[in-house]
């Protein structure tokens, strides 16, 4: 039991570690194009539109996108 307790702990800290630095890709993106408070203000708004256009215009990766629209809108369920 302790073995599967553990391979869960790190699984959980893998997708964090991943999350982070996804994240973490997409504002230097948005930076690079001095849009980083629009796309804060797009989140705020569940402006997907606005969120899915910024991250393009900063040449974020389509996967990536996928993955940052998803998030906000598993945020909007909490």
């Amino acid at each position: 039991m302790a073995g599967l307790q553990k391979s869960v702990g790190e699984e959980q800290r893998r997708k964090m570690d991943e999350s982070s630095f996804e994240g973490t890709l997409v504002l230097e993106k948005l930076a690079e194009i001095n849009k980083v408070d629009d796309f804060f203000e797009a989140i705020d708004s569940d402006d997907f539109a606005k969120a899915k256009s910024l991250m393009r215009r900063a040449n974020v990766d389509p996967e990536t996108i996928v993955l940052v629209l998803k998030k906000m809108n598993e945020a909007d369920r909490v």
